[in-house]
């Protein structure tokens, strides 16, 4: 598992295993689960949208697990400043944009993701990020809201995959 462990530089860790932060793992974790219920790797896609984005955790697995295409994230200003200087040191390249809703270019397999940001951005943020889903290959959001929300945003069936941390939260995959 040489792509999950994050360089120590001050981020919490509240696991055993030093280095490796529980965000990491449950981001490694939703990556297998992605992985295994669509058939397809990171390393598919040619465009990655991530709506939120954290730290840069995500990214920086997709990575490491080989995601070569233009990765795109959206995020308050304050957490791009972190993203850009945590994936920054890591060598990920990651474009910043301001709008919470991008189309991918056509032609290319693309996937939206978000780790419960649309859960917390507020309503308009996320009907701006929903609206754009159906044009994406894939989506893939882990979220505490309504799963039929996602089925209706993208305008295709979903898989729902809930899980236990929190209760009431999903795992909704799209394009399998």
């Amino acid at each position: 598992l040489r792509w999950l462990p994050a360089l120590p530089d001050g981020l919490p860790s509240s696991n055993a295993v030093p280095g490796i932060t529980s965000t990491a793992i449950g981001h490694a974790h939703t990556m297998q689960r992605f992985e295994k219920t669509t058939g397809t790797r990171i390393a598919d896609y040619d465009f990655v949208f991530e709506f939120g984005g954290g730290y840069g955790s995500f990214a920086r697995i997709a990575y490491n697990l080989g995601f070569r295409g233009e990765y795109v994230m959206h995020d308050l200003p304050e957490f791009a400043a972190l993203q850009r200087m945590y994936l920054g040191q890591r060598g990920v390249p990651v474009r910043h944009i301001p709008d919470p809703a991008i189309l991918p270019p056509e032609g290319v397999r693309s996937l939206a993701v978000s780790m419960h940001a649309a859960d917390e951005a507020g309503r308009a943020k996320t009907d701006a990020f929903a609206a754009v889903l159906p044009s994406y290959t894939a989506v893939l959001v882990n979220s505490g809201c309504d799963p039929q929300f996602w089925r209706i945003a993208t305008g295709r069936d979903a898989k729902i995959i809930p899980f236990d941390i929190p209760p009431g939260n999903y795992s909704i995959i799209v394009g399998y």
